[in-house]
């Protein structure tokens, strides 16, 4: 795989724009998911546990929203066909009240591909974690059985553990690792659609304008396969090459 740029403190144009954190590379993904998951790291905190090293794994590399992450069920991961479902239940919070409710506010439902390490990590989390083999089963909850908050989430799970990781001062949260995603899915090759589906987005539009600086290497990836066939159509006289007998 290429080499990548990595874009730190990004900003979208217009009245709304946001400052979204810079991405990690498949390397920092896996340090930082090694660091969560190694039992033996001295943490600032005795909270943290290992329990949310595949949370952030299939964060990192399907994307999902973090109502719909922590909404995941046994039901909704096919190991056979390699595909989880995201959003058919959803976890909401509000402060320290958390609820779930069937369907996001936008009634987004998605089945997404699943690369076979996550569904890996998926499964040994469902091995270690869920009791009872009951289908309706959340796959990350806290010790206690509820499910984790957002920013304690980040307090517990990846605060203590990035310099162990590597990514000491880094400014790491949930989006970090959606946005994360979407860079490794243009990455693998991925086309505008693919990551559209993926992530849940209701208009490509929405996705190539929040992604432009993602995609900026595409741009001149698809505009050097054009030229070459250009060349390729001038050198045979404007015919498609035909294979030689």
């Amino acid at each position: 795989m290429r080499a990548r740029h990595r874009t730190r403190g990004w900003h979208l144009a217009g009245p709304s724009a946001k400052t979204f954190d810079d991405v990690l590379t498949a390397v920092e993904v896996d340090r930082l998911v090694a660091a969560i998951a190694d039992p033996g790291l001295k943490y600032a905190t005795l909270r943290c546990r290992p329990r949310y090293a595949a949370l952030v794994f299939t964060g990192c590399w399907l994307g999902p929203r973090w109502n719909e992450a922590i909404g995941l069920r046994l039901c909704d991961v096919n190991p056979d066909r390699h595909e989880v479902t995201f959003g058919r239940i959803v976890v909401n919070q509000n402060g320290s009240v958390t609820f779930t409710e069937r369907f996001s506010k936008t009634e987004d439902v998605r089945t997404v591909p699943c690369p076979a390490p996550v569904i890996e990590a998926l499964q040994q989390q469902i091995e270690t974690y869920v009791r009872g083999g009951d289908r309706e089963a959340f796959l990350f909850t806290r010790a206690t059985g509820t499910h984790p908050l957002r920013q304690g989430f980040l307090r517990d799970a990846t605060r203590p553990v990035q310099a162990a990781a590597g990514l000491a001062g880094r400014r790491i949260t949930w989006l970090t690792f959606r946005h994360t995603a979407a860079s490794l899915m243009f990455d693998a090759g991925l086309s505008l659609f693919e990551v559209q589906q993926r992530l849940g987005h209701k208009d490509p539009t929405l996705t190539a304008r929040v992604y432009t600086h993602l995609m900026r290497e595409r741009f001149d990836e698809g505009r050097g396969k054009l030229e070459a066939y250009m060349a390729k159509m001038r050198e045979h006289g404007g015919e498609s090459p035909r294979p030689q007998e």
